[in-house]
């Protein structure tokens, strides 16, 4: 009975979450052609392939879970790096006049392979301002309203 529900135990781990979504999210500022600074939303999000994580998975995951842990711990370094650095191509690639990445975030959102997506939203600013709550040695300020 074993020997049956192996190869179908291991065909389900090797066939499920063979990939991973990740999401891009950054503020950016962009330089107008008349030296306007705008605030950009970037939204980029991209699959990746993880045949290999899969496969191991399938093979070690009878002994308590095995390689499957490694799933807890996406995105890995080379992920993290892949994304930030297609994410800034497509920036440059879109605002060509100049453009500095004032925050970013690069999260997992789902266990599915989609198609590339990149999104960008534009909006004025409220306010001009060079302040960025840092004293000159680069520590945080505190916030007059809670002192």
């Amino acid at each position: 009975m074993l020997k049956q529900l192996c190869p179908i135990i291991l065909l389900i781990f090797i066939s499920s979450c063979t990939s991973m979504r990740l999401e891009y999210r950054a503020e950016v500022e962009v330089k107008k052609k008349n030296s306007k600074k705008v605030q950009v939303s970037v939204i980029h999000k991209k699959s990746y392939h993880l045949y290999k994580t899969a496969f191991f998975c399938g093979l070690t995951g009878i002994l308590y879970g095995g390689w499957c842990w490694t799933y807890a711990f996406q995105p890995f370094k080379d992920e993290y790096n892949d994304m930030r650095s297609s994410s800034k191509r497509l920036i440059a690639e879109t605002f060509k006049s100049g453009f500095k990445i004032i925050d970013y975030d690069i999260r997992r959102i789902s266990w599915i392979e989609s198609p590339m997506f990149f999104s960008t939203s534009e909006s004025e600013p409220e306010y001009e301002s060079d302040y960025d709550g840092l004293d000159n040695e680069g520590t945080q300020k505190p916030d007059k309203a809670y002192e």
